[in-house]
């Protein structure tokens, strides 16, 4: 459903506090003079868990079985409890508030269930019932909005949720003000809609506006502002603007710098993601390239060996970022040096024991990268039968399936042979890894020969 545009001119807190409103509304049967307060307060509130009428112990039962069948993922089961939950409130004629309130519920249910065509149409009929109120501007207005754009795109409606999500923002933004905190979340959606649709452009636009958002609510080395700069760069290089990409990054860590000093562990992220800028994009030859993007990581490794505050993890993480680099770019040695490493750092804790194993307890290709081929036609998955040594290096390759072309057998064999993988480690020493099954992909053209 689609609504009207929305007057930021409309009155919303003096329609809220309005007598004559509430009693016309009752008037034409819509609320009940009983729930007139009710419904009062509850436009101001959009918690379904508030709006709710849970003033009879089967409605409230209902509600609680809902949410322990959604928690637990029963979602099939969850909308059959929502529908009943609906089915009473009609029945006792309870306010439309609630009955919206319920129609989320099952709405939401549906989305997650994998429905989202009903789901669409549940939260559709939800935002009439709140607008029948005579409340366009409604605070219960956005999560409803939010459900339905989620829907839509669940679809592949991209052009409704567009919409739906800036209706949502704007609400949201007339009754708690242009840079509320609680409209970051929503923003964000849209922004991974844009991406999901290619909208770079746009994308950015609601990046650099949810990065304010939070810069003006947030301290500056806050996880979440952090994570705003890096999303940004990274919409910069899917602009093509790669430059202006590692110019954020830098001027994002140097912000963190002033703030936190010269150590501070919030620039690692930004660091990361300029290390992997430079790398695929810094001006100059390969050599130059590798050489920048190394110095980031470095820098990482200095950060969090001084710093106290640095917990195993991060340091584990820092020197297996380092040792994929130096297997793909360097020598074995000097990766097996930042293996070790890590694996000592991460011995101190049960968290750090679990991600040691995430990390050593197999193999990992850590150049398992497909570069675009203007003149390619079409990508091929190959899945390959290989085997690899304690240096990671790929000593016996092998089609793990027969059915595919002689061109593209042999094109993903040359792949495999090319692979280098953090190996398997046992007690801390490296091992062989056989018969490891790994897909490969690449690349045909119109003038492939069998």
């Amino acid at each position: 459903m689609a609504l009207e545009p929305i007057s930021c001119k409309a009155q919303h807190a003096a329609m809220q506090k309005s007598i004559l409103t509430n009693l016309l509304l009752s008037t034409l049967g819509l609320v009940s003079i009983g729930s007139l307060s009710q419904a009062q307060d509850l436009l101001k509130n959009p918690s379904t868990a508030d709006y709710l009428d849970l003033g009879v112990a089967d409605d409230r039962r209902l509600q609680a079985l809902f949410r322990r069948q959604y928690s637990e993922g029963d979602f099939l089961e969850a909308a059959e409890t929502a529908k009943s939950l609906i089915a009473k409130l009609i029945a006792s004629d309870g306010n439309p508030l609630s009955r919206a309130a319920a129609l989320r519920l099952l709405a939401s249910a549906q989305l997650a269930g994998g429905e989202a065509e009903a789901a669409a149409q549940n939260y559709a009929d939800a935002i009439a019932m709140i607008v029948d109120l005579g409340d366009r501007l409604s605070p219960t207005l956005p999560e409803l909005l939010q459900g339905l754009a989620r829907s839509q795109r669940a679809l592949g409606e991209y052009r409704q949720a567009n919409e739906t999500y800036q209706q949502a923002i704007h609400v949201h933004r007339v009754n708690y003000g242009l840079h509320d905190l609680q409209q970051a979340g929503l923003v964000g959606e849209l922004v991974d809609l844009l991406v999901e649709a290619g909208e770079f452009d746009d994308a950015y636009g609601m990046q650099t506006y949810k990065l304010q958002v939070l810069r003006n609510n947030l301290d500056e080395t806050d996880p979440r502002v952090i994570t705003a700069w890096d999303r940004r760069g990274q919409l910069l290089s899917h602009r093509g603007k790669h430059v202006d990409a590692q110019e954020n990054y830098v001027f994002a860590a140097d912000i963190v710098r002033d703030v936190d000093g010269p150590e501070s562990i919030a620039q690692v992220q930004l660091l990361r993601s300029l290390s992997a800028s430079y790398l695929d994009y810094a001006k100059g030859d390969v050599f130059t390239r590798i050489e920048m993007a190394r110095g980031e990581l470095e820098k990482i490794i200095l950060i969090l060996e001084r710093n106290p505050a640095a917990r195993p993890e991060e340091k584990g993480q820092a020197h297996i970022d380092m040792g994929n680099f130096m297997l793909r770019f360097g020598d074995w040695n000097t990766a097996l040096r930042h293996y070790r490493r890590a694996w000592e750092h991460l011995e101190e804790d049960a968290g750090s024991l679990a991600l040691r194993s995430q990390y050593f307890d197999g193999p990992e290709a850590v150049n398992l990268h497909t570069e675009e081929i203007p003149d390619a036609i079409s990508y091929e998955e190959v899945p390959l039968i290989i085997t690899i040594d304690g240096r990671g290096q790929v000593t016996d390759v092998a089609l793990a399936e027969d059915a595919v072309s002689t061109d593209a057998a042999r094109r993903a064999k040359s792949a495999g042979r090319k692979l280098r993988f953090r190996p398997t480690f046992r007690e801390g020493v490296p091992i062989e890894s056989e018969s490891l099954r790994q897909i490969v992909t690449v690349p045909m053209f119109a003038a492939a020969e069998d």
